[in-house]
């Protein structure tokens, strides 16, 4: 991002809230696809299967992480 006099600023993830963000969205996507092809991982299926459910809570709580880091952040509680 570039600031005022033209100078590159590193101010977009700076808080909490960011980098939870930027975590769900891979933890999202290794989910999916891990949900994709654990039926294709023939004799890893109970392995993948088992990851995948616990991928799949991982995030439910960092989710809800991410909600109330950003709640903090806009100052709407705390």
């Amino acid at each position: 991002v570039l600031g005022r006099q033209g100078r590159l600023e590193r101010t977009h993830v700076r808080v909490p809230h960011a980098f939870l963000g930027i975590l769900v969205i891979a933890l999202i996507v290794a989910t999916f696809l891990l949900g994709v092809f654990r039926t294709r991982l023939k004799p890893y299926t109970l392995q993948a299967i088992a990851a995948h459910r616990w991928m799949g809570r991982a995030l439910l709580l960092l989710m809800a992480l991410t909600i109330v880091s950003g709640l903090f952040t806009a100052g709407l509680i705390g």
